[in-house]
């Protein structure tokens, strides 16, 4: 399980795997080595069965006791994949790399590539490998990031995330055919922050309860305006957990803007649950709802049709649903197999007409069209810590 139960305090910003090794320990210096080898057979629709490197990783944390109650910490996480993915088995590859300090009682500050406080959002989270839908951006290439301690089951949490240091290095946003035309342009990384809160509560004896909300903006350079293309995004999520039982549900929105053009919206629901059935095993259910929106038209232009192109009129409309079951079964505390199946159904609305790639002019008739796909995929995973 990815996330059960929130997050707590600052201890959770810095956690090594519960498996981490302490290969050194001296003087208040203390270097754990940790990490996971996460292998999944999987067979998708219309797709050969498949053995996958999922997310396998080697985590190495450092800690420096400074005295009253001021520490300096590290981390790096790396990750052994290829952007080729044909090939789950690549070279290691850095996911994570920071550095900062903590204070007792205050909180963690660190700097780096590393995971937001808005991945811890996503609580419901409870697959291994095919569920969330998490609408606030999870992961920094480039980040400052606070989370407070804990204060009466009450934590918060901010990120400042960079992006290109190099100005006004996107598409050109002063013309109506180069926002409407969005999606296909490639855009910078300006800058983007987020704003979270978590809050904990044992209500009665085995019965807990847990509350998260996060808010977050990220903005895409322009070549010639200061008024970027801006995505904002927001996410509440709660889940009662009782004895061996967690039941959850999440939502969030997201609105994607060019030059104060509403050009995308999307909206996310999650709910999930669990059972642990005994000390060895779990069953899990989720669902997902994903649905969005494109308020502005787009072109596709690479077709086998010689000088026409198809126009996506605005407003075209996807809905996804997909619901998960699982079960995994832990053989050692540190050796967990599981078996995952994922039923997700598409539906896409939109209307269209062809268009000449010379003129931009449309030609007529308009065409409409509603399309479903449906995909099952089924995967047995194996998990080993260290």
């Amino acid at each position: 399980m990815k996330k059960t139960i929130i997050a707590l305090a600052t201890a959770a910003v810095f956690a090594t795997s519960a498996n981490a090794a302490t290969v050194y320990e001296k003087d208040g210096a203390k270097v754990e080595v940790g990490g996971a080898v996460r292998v999944l057979l999987s067979k998708e629709k219309d797709k050969r069965a498949d053995l996958i490197n999922d997310e396998s990783r080697l985590e190495i944390k450092a800690s420096q006791d400074l005295g009253n109650g001021l520490g300096a910490l590290g981390g790096l996480e790396i990750r052994f994949e290829d952007t080729d993915s044909s090939n789950s088995f690549g070279s290691p590859t850095t996911h994570q790399l920071y550095a900062g300090f903590d204070y007792e009682g205050i909180g963690t500050l660190t700097f780096g590539k590393q995971t937001t406080n808005g991945d811890d959002i996503e609580i419901n989270e409870n697959t291994y490998t095919w569920g969330g839908n998490n609408n606030l951006t999870a992961d920094a290439e480039k980040s400052i990031k606070f989370r407070s301690a804990e204060w009466s089951g009450f934590s918060f949490g901010l990120d400042y995330l960079f992006g290109n240091a190099i100005k006004k290095d996107g598409p050109d946003l002063t013309n109506r055919y180069a926002i409407e035309h969005l999606a296909l342009l490639p855009q910078e990384y300006k800058y983007g922050y987020q704003a979270s809160v978590f809050y904990t509560r044992e209500l009665i004896k085995d019965l807990s309860f847990n509350l998260a909300a996060g808010y977050g903006v990220d903005t895409y350079d322009s070549e010639s305006t200061k008024k970027t293309s801006e995505l904002k995004s927001w996410r509440v999520a709660s889940q009662l957990a009782y004895g061996p039982v967690t039941f959850g549900a999440e939502y969030g929105q997201s609105i994607n803007k060019a030059r104060d053009i509403k050009a995308a919206t999307g909206k996310y629901l999650l709910v999930s649950s669990s059972f642990q059935i005994a000390e060895p095993s779990k069953v899990y259910v989720q669902w997902i709802n994903t649905r969005s929106k494109v308020h502005l038209g787009q072109p596709i232009e690479d077709l086998s049709v010689p000088g026409y192109g198809l126009w996506i009129h605005p407003n075209a409309k996807a809905e996804e649903n997909t619901y998960l079951v699982g079960v995994d079964y832990k053989l050692h505390k540190n050796v967990v197999t599981y078996l995952e199946y994922a039923h997700s159904v598409i539906k896409n609305e939109s209307k269209f007409q062809w268009y000449e790639t010379s003129s931009r002019e449309l030609v007529d008739p308009v065409y409409s069209s509603k399309i479903t796909v449906r995909d099952n995929k089924v995967g047995v995973g194996l998990r080993v810590f260290f």
